[in-house]
C-alpha cells in the first residue's frame, strides 16, 4: 500500500507520531512519503514531499491575519506539493496537523474528493472541529459556536464526513 502522511511539521510530537508511524508501516512493507511545510531538517528526512517554503508560508500567515481565513492561501505550494502527490498516487492519505498557514485546504480537499482518496485523519488537537481554535478550552475561544469551521469548509467541498 502507497500511504502519503500529512503534517504541519517533521519535529515536535505530531511530527514524531508521523514519523514513527511511517516507520512503522514501512517496516511492514507499506511504502510511505511524509509531507510537511519545509521549514527546517530538510537534509535528514528521505521520501519526503516538502510543502511551499518560508517564504510562502509568512505570505499566508500575513493573509490570514488580515482575513482570518486559515487555510485558503499557499495556492502556488500546495498545487506543487499536489502534483508530487498525483504522480506518488497514494492508496491511504493520513492527515495529522493541517492549521498554520501552509497548505490550501480547499485545494488539498478536492484533490482528495476527485481521485477518491482513502483518509485517514488523526486529530491532535481541535482545530479541526472548531473555529480553528487547537485548544478552545483552554482559551476561552468559543467560535465554533457561530464561527466558520473546517466542517463547514468539508461540507462545502462535498466531501462526506463520517
Amino acid at each position: 500500500m502507497k500511504i502519503l502522511e500529512i503534517n504541519q511539521v517533521n519535529f515536535g510530537s505530531t511530527g514524531h507520531i508521523m514519523l514513527q508511524i511511517a516507520d512503522l508501516a514501512t517496516k511492514k512493507g507499506h511504502e510511505v512519503i511524509c509531507s510537511f511545510y519545509a521549514r527546517r531538517n530538510k537534509d535528514k528526512d528521505k521520501n519526503c514531499i516538502y510543502i511551499g517554503n518560508k517564504v510562502s508560508h509568512n505570505i499566508h500567515k500575513k493573509l490570514y491575519r488580515k482575513t482570518g481565513n486559515n487555510g485558503c492561501y499557499s495556492k502556488i505550494s500546495t498545487w506543487n506539493f499536489l502534483r508530487k502527490v498525483k504522480k506518488f498516487d497514494p492508496d491511504l492519505i493520513h492527515i495529522h496537523n493541517l492549521h498554520n498557514c501552509y497548505i490550501n485546504l480547499p485545494m488539498l480537499f478536492d484533490y482528495i474528493k476527485k481521485n477518491n482518496k482513502k483518509v485517514v485523519w488523526t486529530l491532535h488537537d481541535c482545530w479541526s472541529f472548531t473555529g480553528q481554535c487547537p485548544y478552545f478550552t483552554a482559551v476561552g475561544c468559543e467560535k465554533w459556536k457561530t464561527g466558520r469551521t473546517l466542517r463547514s469548509l468539508l461540507l462545502h467541498s462535498g466531501l462526506q464526513i463520517l
